[in-house]
């Protein structure tokens, strides 16, 4: 339903599911995206709250919440909880808790492309030039190809 962008009915099917199974993660977040789609931003930040409350370590939840918050031109805290992500995120790219080390190597890239990217999003949109180029090293140090910024088209990225 949610991919059909029935959203409504993903939303009513979700918020079942979550009745019978309140700690579940990963409907949280599914419903946190459905409240995306749908505009409703005080709603999706207090399940963005929830999903970190149940897994505090996870850089995932704090990262939907990070381009959630940019979307909203909410900059600063965006920027925040990126930056929480990222800490995050270093230290959670070394456990070792999953059984296909490839596959693992790859969500944790593609989380951190995705941290990056709203963290440099935020940083721009406030005008933090210096910052965006120090992320981009960063983000660039980290083994994630500054390509991945350049399509985004921001002035700022014009400078690398």
């Amino acid at each position: 339903m949610y991919l059909s962008g029935f959203y409504g009915d993903a939303r009513r099917a979700i918020k079942r599911a979550i009745e019978l199974r309140p700690q579940c993660y990963s409907a949280l977040m599914t419903l946190s995206a459905i409240l995306g789609e749908l505009s409703l931003d005080d709603e999706q930040m207090l399940i963005f709250d929830r999903c970190i409350e149940l897994s505090p370590h996870n850089p995932e939840a704090y990262a939907d919440k990070a381009e959630a918050l940019a979307v909203m031109s909410r900059f600063a805290e965006a920027e925040a909880l990126a930056r929480k992500a990222l800490v995050l995120h270093q230290a959670y790219r070394y456990e070792d808790d999953f059984e296909e080390p490839t596959d693992a190597s790859e969500v944790r890239d593609f989380t951190a492309v995705r941290i990056y990217t709203t963290l440099v999003y935020a940083l721009d949109a406030r005008g933090a030039t210096e910052n965006v180029l120090t992320s981009i090293a960063e983000a660039k140090a980290f083994g994630i190809d500054e390509s991945r910024f350049e399509h985004l088209g921001w002035p700022t990225l014009r400078a690398i």
